[in-house]
């Protein structure tokens, strides 16, 4: 299953796609870990352990082409800003490390940018990308951990609120 947005810049006449797919069972995932390390792969390969919803991630990734249009990026490249702009850390680094791929993933968020996306790299199951299967495969104690979200937060509003919240207010950071 593939989930496609259009994402229209200012002069309304272009558009750029982005597709995003959701990857379980994967077993060629060295392979995988390795081309994204060296740079080799133009994809946005997520750890859906750390994302509660489809807005979660959308509004990381509306926040990054932005800053990519604006020539405001914080990183190098869009695939690493999205990771940036999901993480409450100024660092690149803790982004990488909360919401980028572990060695031995099993399991990917993907992203492409391209009009044409080859996702034949991959070698998975491919699943629907919708809140349904997030929620089956997000970690809300990794979530709440990473957000730093509190009991008490929770109970005064839901979890996907509060991320959204703590996402929203770190659009302010410089």
């Amino acid at each position: 299953m593939t989930h496609e947005i259009c994402d229209w810049n200012e002069t309304k006449n272009e558009s750029s796609k982005i597709t995003i797919k959701f990857f379980s069972k994967i077993n060629n995932a060295e392979n995988i870990f390795s081309l994204v390390k060296k740079g080799e792969i133009e994809k946005c390969f997520i750890n859906p352990e750390t994302i509660i919803s489809e807005e979660h991630l959308l509004m990381a990734t509306i926040r990054a082409r932005r800053n990519q249009k604006n020539n405001s990026m914080k990183t190098r490249t869009i695939e690493s800003e999205i990771l940036w702009c999901l993480s409450p850390y100024k660092g690149v680094g803790m982004a990488f490390k909360h919401f980028g791929l572990q060695e031995n993933f099993t399991e990917a968020i993907v992203l492409s940018f391209e009009e044409q996306p080859d996702f034949s790299v991959i070698q998975g199951e491919e699943l629907a990308f919708n809140d349904s299967i997030l929620q089956k495969h997000s970690n809300v104690d990794k979530i709440k951990d990473i957000y730093q979200i509190s009991e008490d937060e929770i109970q005064l509003t839901s979890l996907k609120e509060s991320v959204i919240m703590k996402m929203s207010v770190n659009n302010l950071r410089l």
